[in-house]
This record gives C-alpha cells, structure tokens and sequence, in this order.
C-alpha cells in the first residue's frame, strides 16, 4: 500500500471510529454539552469532532471512549497492568 493510499485509509478509519462514538453517544441519550463537560473540551469542540472538522487528540479520544464504554485497544491490558 502506497503512502497516499495508507493516509486515505487512515483519514476513513477515523471517521468510522468518530461515527461509532457519536452511535453510542445518541444510544445513551448524552447530549453534546453533557459529553464535553465530562471530557472537559468545549461542546463545539464535540460538534467540531463528530462533524470531522476537528480530529481530538489521543486524550480526548480517549476520555470521549472511556465515558461512553467504547472500547479500544490496550484499554483491558492497561486496566490490568494496574490491579496487579
């Protein structure tokens, strides 16, 4: 796979995983502003994320994860690395 062809693929890779989230979001029945106020980020900031104007980085990715139940890799072993 050529670098275009890669950076394609990963630009469509995250937009399903912003899709999913924004998914889960509405099953739970958060809105917007309830979602940004426990990740902490703006309410735009999620508008802007789920719309794909906006890419969260990895920590907001992962707090918008974690408060919705997604889940994503590593988060078990990093869970279990700490019970030990």
């Amino acid at each position: 796979m050529g670098r275009h062809q890669h950076d394609v693929a990963l630009r469509q890779y995250r937009r399903d995983l912003i899709q999913q989230l924004k998914e889960r979001r509405e099953r739970l029945g958060l809105s917007q502003r309830e979602l940004a106020a426990r990740v902490g980020i703006t309410a735009q900031s999620v508008s802007e994320i789920e719309s794909g104007v906006m890419a969260p980085t990895l920590d907001t990715f992962i707090a918008m994860a974690h408060i919705l139940g997604f889940p994503i890799l590593g988060q078990k072993k990093h869970a279990q690395s700490h019970r030990d």
